[in-house]
């Protein structure tokens, strides 16, 4: 995790609307710009979280691990987002957070911002519709889990997280966040590319037939 120093390039994020229409009079004397590296932790399951974040590039995932040591993911955040909001009302860190690619994240510590944005009801707002609708994903997710194959979760999935049409997520990755063992995923995305819909080129996955994939992710818009 480096520390970014570049007070322009940070100014410039500071002042992008989807930044200010979080924080439009907050103060940003304290507030410090990172990059980081793939796979580096935010925030770790049951550890004392002291930093709230505002991911301006890049994606994370939410994973959480069980007793026996297995880990499932929760969820994959996009930019632009917020990044340990939870924490930011609980002391309970329940989850862990990590990046997926090199990420440029805005760091609002604790120490000098949790009394100011919990007093204020603006954000409050904002953060219950956010987490409102978090929580309705969830739910729907799992609706979906027990009612639909994996072709049309996988289709949705790609849809949702592929740029310029290239995935380039790991396979453990996508099949975590699905649900799914590592072969059922193997088997149903060679299936996508012997059909056409998918073509593999290493470890980057090309959408080269994108109504067919939308086609097979429709199905999910019943609900």
């Amino acid at each position: 995790m480096e520390k970014i120093c570049d007070k322009e390039k940070m100014y410039e994020y500071l002042n992008d609307r989807s930044y200010r229409n979080w924080f439009p009079a907050l103060s940003d004397d304290h507030v410090y710009l990172i990059k980081t590296k793939p796979l580096e932790k935010l925030i770790g399951q049951g550890d004392e979280a002291d930093t709230l974040y505002y991911l301006v590039k890049g994606r994370c995932r939410v994973s959480s691990t069980d007793q026996e040591g297995k880990t499932f993911i929760l969820n994959i955040i996009n930019a632009p987002n917020l990044v340990g909001e939870i924490e930011l009302i609980t002391e309970d860190v329940s989850f862990s957070i990590e990046t997926i690619d090199s990420c440029i994240l805005i760091a609002l510590p604790y120490a000098f911002y949790r009394n100011l944005l919990l007093n204020d009801n603006t954000f409050l707002l904002r953060l219950c519709e956010l987490l409102t609708e978090k929580e309705r994903e969830h739910a729907l997710k799992l609706a979906q889990v027990s009612s639909f194959p994996l072709e049309n979760r996988l289709a949705a999935f790609i849809l949702e997280n592929s740029f310029n049409d290239r995935l380039s997520l790991k396979k453990t990755i996508i099949a975590q966040s699905l649900g799914v063992s590592y072969r059922h995923l193997e088997k149903v995305m060679k299936d996508f590319v012997e059909e056409g819909i998918l073509k593999k080129d290493r470890f980057v996955y090309t959408i080269t037939n994108k109504i067919a994939l939308i086609d097979k992710a429709s199905v999910l818009d019943l609900f």
